[in-house]
């Protein structure tokens, strides 16, 4: 039994640490295409594109 849980606490901490990689991974590429979109935004107000 004693096997049992430290093999479930060992995988609980794998799965902490994937989810925290996976919300820093999604604020990374989030924070990317704000700044790509507000980029783009000023040089087409730049050039009148829309």
């Amino acid at each position: 039994m004693r096997f049992f849980t430290k093999k479930l606490s060992s995988y609980a901490a794998i799965s902490m640490l994937m989810t925290l990689i996976a919300v820093i991974f999604l604020y990374i590429m989030g924070n990317a295409l704000i700044q790509t979109t507000e980029s783009y935004q000023q040089v087409a107000k730049a050039e009148n594109v829309y």
